[in-house]
């Protein structure tokens, strides 16, 4: 190989990365977790509105986990820009767990299956005094099986 060629290799410049340009994942972005109502629409979730009270927290490329807690669906947001009273998020990922729609499954005038939160749970509910009959349900399926049971004996 002769000189020049050599001295022409030497000349091109190499792409470097800085070390404030490098880190650790917690020390450059934020991973948010947020829990929802079952009533919360991914429509709401987008409203850069609806993240007001917590939009300070946020930096721009920030990443959000939405769960609701009824384990319907997951979504995974990236903060697109954020203020102190507003985020615009884009979704990056949605995952419908349970794809049944609220008492969809449910065929009874007597009773609905609701969902009461983490504690509860999935309930089953009798319609004319609202009294619980039984809670816990995990899914919706198991709730709607048990009414289906319950009935069946009556």
């Amino acid at each position: 190989m002769s000189e020049a060629a050599v001295a022409k290799k030497d000349t091109r410049k190499i792409a470097t990365v800085l070390p404030a340009m490098f880190g650790l994942a917690e020390h450059k972005r934020h991973d948010f977790v947020c829990d929802v109502k079952p009533d919360v629409t991914i429509d709401d979730v987008c409203d850069p509105a609806f993240w007001s009270h917590v939009a300070e927290q946020m930096d721009p490329l920030d990443t959000i986990e939405v769960r609701w807690e009824d384990g319907s669906k997951i979504l995974q947001l990236r903060v697109i820009w954020c203020e102190r009273t507003f985020a615009k998020v884009k979704i990056i990922s949605k995952e419908v767990l349970d794809e049944i729609q609220p008492n969809e499954e449910v065929k009874s005038l007597k009773h609905r299956v609701e969902w009461k939160g983490p504690s509860q749970k999935h309930c089953v509910i009798r319609n004319s005094d609202n009294a619980i009959l039984q809670s816990g349900f995990r899914e919706r399926a198991l709730a709607a099986a048990w009414l289906t049971d319950h009935e069946k004996l009556r």
